[in-house]
């Protein structure tokens, strides 16, 4: 008997288990094959794809907010005080760093 994590609530379980003694997730079917239920492997990588996929996604929502806020901070210290400009400016440059990392993990994680 062997220990992995369950792909719901990543505790310990057997791999012996039906279902997750923990969260109740489905690992086999009632007859004790696989057939009807994915690989445990398959089930992981499509849990860490669709959690990489929401992290990205919030990098792009944080990049495309301060992209906007700068962008108002540079007007309004350009219409005002300059030196609120300067820190529009260096919250632009962050957006972008921000947007290009978003970018290359997406590139990076997914085929």
């Amino acid at each position: 008997m062997a220990l992995i994590k369950c792909p719901e609530c990543s505790k310990d379980i057997s791999d012996k288990s039906e279902k997750c003694i923990h969260c109740g997730y489905p690992l086999r079917s009632s007859n004790g094959s696989d057939s009807s239920a994915p690989s445990y492997e398959s089930r992981e990588t499509k849990v860490l794809t669709e959690r990489t996929s929401k992290d990205i996604k919030k990098q792009f929502i944080i990049a495309k907010v301060l992209l906007y806020l700068s962008v108002f901070i540079i007007l309004i210290g350009l219409l005002t005080n300059p030196p609120v400009a300067i820190f529009g400016v260096v919250l632009f440059v962050i957006a972008i760093v921000i947007n290009a990392v978003a970018k290359f993990s997406k590139f990076w994680d997914h085929d």
